[in-house]
């Protein structure tokens, strides 16, 4: 499983890269900002001092923050330029669908290995999956609802095994070092806070 595990992760590491997001805060309003709100004077602005309002080429032609198709009405081919929109657009589809089923792989790998932080990591791929439902199978849609219902149980039980097991090898190298002094672990008293599930530990009385 750790092999399926690595090969899911390095996959999504690839598509993180390919479909990063843009930096933040770019465009036309950040020239007005470095000049305190006043107009640009740069010819390529798309306010001009005198009013009129400058037409985008082919390479500006995009969507707008509502999804809304922006064209030159002169040379421009409009064609072309929705060509590349939808592109783009099946690109970033393509990009999802590979990504879902990376997440599913890795999620399924991290449930059979088992173990409190690969249970966790499960349940995070899980939640990642949440809100991609819309491209997910109907039994992969079954998976994941299933998943968020029952690991935060199977996390808990995994979590306390783990936490007895630890404090198991704690108590042996404890023996080890209080040995020489006629002491053991016995002599102490350890006990759990149930609010914070740590230990505290005193002497017998």
């Amino acid at each position: 499983w750790k092999a399926a595990i690595d090969e899911a992760t390095k996959s999504l590491e690839a598509l993180d890269r390919l479909d990063s997001p843009s930096p933040a805060g770019k465009g036309v309003d950040d020239k007005r900002e470095g000049s305190g709100g006043a107009r640009s004077s740069d010819p390529n602005n798309r306010n001009h001092l005198d009013g009129h309002l400058h037409k985008p080429t082919a390479a500006e032609a995009t969507k707008d923050d509502r999804g809304v198709v922006e064209l030159a009405d002169d040379e421009v081919n409009e064609a072309e330029a929705l060509e590349k929109i939808e592109k783009d657009d099946r690109r970033k589809d393509d990009i999802r669908r590979i990504r879902a089923k990376a997440l599913m792989r890795r999620a399924k790998a991290r449930s059979e290995k088992g173990g409190w932080g690969e249970l966790q990591g499960a349940l995070e791929d899980y939640q990642s999956l949440s809100p991609l439902s819309s491209i997910l199978s109907p039994s992969d849609k079954k998976i994941v609802n299933t998943a968020l219902r029952n690991l935060p149980a199977q996390i808990a039980v995994a979590k306390e095994k783990e936490m007895g097991e630890m404090m198991g090898k704690l108590k042996e190298l404890g023996n080890g070092i209080l040995k020489p002094f006629g002491l053991s672990t016995d002599s102490f008293k350890f006990e759990k806070d149930d609010k914070t599930g740590g230990y505290s530990i005193g002497m017998n009385g």
